[in-house]
């Protein structure tokens, strides 16, 4: 049976083709954590369907029969870094060897360049063998993620109240504001802005514009966390004297997937940190989990390996390193042409 490579629209493509991709989309979750229980089909279905319109996933298929047997793609940004894209390629083990990837790998690389994506990254895990490919089509390895987890059994309770409690002894000027989604219009603006402080965090060599989140983009990632079923609360610390935003911390709540929840961002102004803001916020924000999320059995964060003030507190916390993702990132045109696709 010969095998077909073709456009999968991730949006608009029945039910039951989405159900084949996601069989073999568990092989590229694997790559990261093998030894993970499988994502429901139901949450990446709505992932799928109601990524904002602003973020892009862009995939082929290869197909035998109504197998998935392979897949290329990209995740791209339509208002912002766009010159950048995050891609894949993969292909199913049993079917490696036979060209395959490299016809994926030309569907994608086609697309990117009339995209005028110049810079693709592809991601990996530190040490996978495919490193070598990347170094032979020019890619450099521009990032170093860790990703964490944190079971919460071994949440130590004591701890975090006592961060809470010790917070007013360096903090006294600020204060917390529990903002779940959808924030509330009176808080929108500021609270968008202050995601700004995110500008700071480590990208070591991986070439990006720095992102700026609006209010109207804010309101579309909430409409889309609102579809999946996903919960999405925050913490701010306010500057009490100025009533400024000069901090925060969020978590993912993913009522398709309760097990499983992701410490999105935590980011303090340059001129408000060392107060223990972080602490104080990611500590109120475990009590809440403790409290108010039972279903949930771990947590999981990445950061950058050189973030080491942000490792070091959730290494405090009890997050424990799971695995080292490189962000491999070349120029598309050479890329291509050293590949010879």
């Amino acid at each position: 049976m010969a095998t077909i490579v073709e456009k999968l629209d991730l949006k608009t493509a029945p039910d039951d083709e989405l159900r084949a991709f996601y069989q073999h989309w568990l092989g590229y979750e694997a790559v990261f954590v093998p030894d993970d229980p499988p994502i429901p089909f139901e949450w990446l279905l709505a992932e799928w369907r109601h990524t904002p319109d602003v973020w892009q996933m862009h995939a082929w298929v290869a197909r035998e029969g109504d197998e998935v047997v392979g897949s290329s793609g990209a995740w791209v940004d339509m208002e912002q870094n766009l010159e950048n894209a995050e891609a894949w390629v993969l292909v199913d083990p049993e079917y490696r060897g036979h060209g395959l990837g490299r016809r994926l790998a030309k569907a994608l690389f086609d697309w990117l360049e009339e995209s005028h994506r110049i810079r693709t990254s592809f991601r990996m895990p530190d040490g996978s063998d495919f490193a070598g490919l990347m170094e032979r089509a020019g890619a450099k390895a521009a990032l170093r993620m860790r990703r964490s987890r944190l079971l919460v059994r071994d949440v130590d309770r004591n701890l975090m109240e006592a961060w809470v409690n010790r917070a007013p002894e360096r903090a006294s000027d600020y204060e917390l504001l529990f903002l779940p989604s959808p924030v509330p219009d009176e808080h929108l603006e500021d609270f968008a802005k202050v995601q700004d402080v995110m500008h700071g965090a480590p990208f070591e060599d991986l070439i990006r514009d720095d992102e700026v989140t609006t209010p109207k983009l804010w309101r579309q990632i909430e409409a889309a966390l609102e579809a999946k079923k996903d919960q999405l609360v925050s913490y701010v610390a306010r500057h009490k004297p100025t009533g400024e935003f000069v901090g925060f911390t969020n978590l993912n709540y993913q009522s398709l997937h309760p097990s499983q929840a992701w410490v999105w961002n935590t980011g303090v102004d340059p001129s408000h940190r060392n107060m223990g803001l972080g602490r104080w916020m990611k500590a109120t924000m475990m009590l809440t989990v403790l409290d108010e999320f039972p279903a949930i059995e771990r947590l999981d964060t990445f950061n950058a390996g050189s973030n080491q003030p942000m490792l070091n507190i959730n290494v405090a916390m009890g997050f424990r390193p799971l695995v080292d993702q490189i962000n491999w990132q070349g120029e598309t045109a050479e890329m291509r042409r050293r590949l010879e696709l």
